[in-house]
């Protein structure tokens, strides 16, 4: 991804021209390195959450839920459109 973009700035500083929003760089709002190395993985990820329940930690966050509340948020503060 950090390729794919790397010419996207401009695309970027007219959608928030044409939105008004914050004049935040696309490397300001982004980590496309970060996005490279999840999406690069070449295996998934299995875990338990069993020890951390039984130490007592039992509260959850809906993953969908999370991510519209922080979408929401950034459309908010002009962020994003």
């Amino acid at each position: 991804m950090q390729f794919w973009v790397s010419d996207k700035a401009a695309m970027w500083d007219r959608i928030v021209r044409d939105h008004q929003l914050r004049p935040f760089s696309m490397d300001q709002v982004s980590s496309w390195a970060f996005a490279d190395f999840v999406f690069g993985m070449d295996y998934d990820v299995m875990s338990s959450l069993n020890r951390c329940r039984l130490a007592g930690f039992h509260d959850t966050i809906d993953t969908a839920d999370m991510f519209i509340r922080y979408l929401d948020g950034y459309r908010a503060a002009r962020v994003l459109p």
